[in-house]
């Protein structure tokens, strides 16, 4: 999940947008069923893309690298919830899952539908790209017997930095 505004368990369902099973980026909303529209553009490793989305009262839009990628009619209303807008996972009620594998530079939203034009002015080509090392086949993050509540134990690689989030 890129981002989104849902707690399934509680029943809040609204809206998301994510890079699914099939490497495409896929906007969901919630009609009584999840209507859906995907990006043909699939991402690349290592490379940059620019999603957003414009919500209308009858419609939405998908849009990647500057282009809208596509349009989902809406048949009602979004129903409003207090689900929080969560960016790379889905907070289900504190359960954190659908987690998004992979970076994010920026996020932004804006209280009305941007016109095609200024969603198109957003996208600025980035053509530098990262490596992308191979995945370990396993990778243990801890491996005592109880994970420590003092983060300060913990071992991490030069330079990075982590967030410690414990769940009893």
């Amino acid at each position: 999940m890129i981002v989104c505004k849902n707690q399934y368990s509680l029943d809040r369902r609204e809206w998301g947008v994510m890079l699914d099973k099939d490497n495409r980026f896929r906007l969901y909303f919630w009609q009584g069923k999840w209507v859906t529209v995907a990006s043909e553009v699939q991402p690349k490793l290592g490379h940059w893309h620019l999603v957003g989305i414009v919500m209308r009262r009858e419609s939405a839009e998908l849009w990647v690298n500057g282009q809208r990628a596509g349009t989902v009619t809406l048949s009602r209303k979004i129903h409003r919830t207090a689900a929080p807008i969560t960016v790379g996972a889905v907070d289900d009620n504190g359960r954190i899952w659908q987690t998004f594998h992979g970076a994010m530079d920026n996020f932004r939203l804006a209280n009305e539908a941007l016109p095609a034009k200024q969603m198109a002015a957003l996208y600025h080509p980035v053509l530098l790209t990262h490596d992308i090392p191979d995945a370990p086949d396993r990778f243990t993050l801890w491996s005592g017997p109880r994970f420590p509540h003092d983060p300060s134990v913990i071992p991490f690689a030069t330079g990075m930095k982590s967030t410690v989030i414990h769940s009893p």
